[in-house]
């Protein structure tokens, strides 16, 4: 153990005499030592703070676990017994549609402890009218009590009032700068739906807006947000 010691002691006196007799040499290695630690520091912690910021503008968004329901498949009578079956299928159209019993899933749901928050949605496809403008959009209606437990609107809202329902929407801010409105200005939807449609759907939907189980209404923009995600 002393030996060990006293060949520390000369390893360490050389280097201070190394040291002594070329401090300018020593200083640029010292000070190229530092600014190379400063410079990694300084990367992990900007590529820490974007995966932080992509992670929480990407997930921060958007629900992180979707139930949709099952996409409709062709039936197929079964073949009889010692026989074998050609069959030259074509896969079914998918349309929009709802869930079954959605209303007693949402239920089950709400009672997993693995959740934190359960919003049962609607949305498809649509148009925006403002005078000779015309805009293809996505419709969303949801319960707003619900659904601000996934991604709080209110954080994101740059304008108006988080108002959803009795001809009340909210627009992102691209749309609202693309039709050149605001927070009151009016704007005419068509969903493209047939009349009549009273699925649980469309009764969902009229949190969105007034009456869009027909094929157009006249609704007020109260409030425009921009969640930071752009497609």
């Amino acid at each position: 153990m002393t030996a060990f010691f006293g060949r520390l002691w000369i390893d360490a006196t050389i280097a201070i005499s190394f040291l002594r007799e070329g401090r300018i040499q020593s200083l640029m290695i010292t000070l190229g030592v530092a600014i190379g630690v400063a410079v990694i520091i300084f990367i992990t912690a900007l590529i820490q703070g974007l995966q932080t910021n992509l992670i929480e503008s990407t997930l921060g968004s958007q629900a992180h676990i979707r139930l949709v329901a099952p996409d409709e498949v062709n039936l197929i009578a079964p073949s009889a017994d010692d026989t074998l079956q050609l069959i030259q299928e074509d896969k079914r159209p998918q349309r929009l549609r709802s869930i079954n019993n959605w209303q007693q899933i949402t239920d089950t749901l709400d009672q997993l402890p693995l959740l934190t928050a359960v919003s049962p949605n609607v949305s498809g496809p649509g148009f925006v009218r403002r005078g000779e403008a015309l805009e293809s959009v996505i419709l969303v209606g949801t319960d707003l009590a619900r659904y601000q437990n996934i991604i709080p609107l209110d954080e994101y809202l740059n304008s108006g009032e988080l108002r959803v329902g009795a001809d009340n929407v909210l627009i992102g801010s691209e749309l609202a700068k693309d039709l050149g409105v605001e927070v009151g200005s009016k704007l005419r939807l068509d969903t493209g739906q047939d009349d009549g449609d009273s699925s649980p759907s469309n009764n969902l939907s009229n949190n969105f807006g007034s009456n869009l189980s027909s094929n157009s209404a006249v609704v007020n923009i109260a409030g425009v947000f921009e969640l930071g995600v752009r497609a």
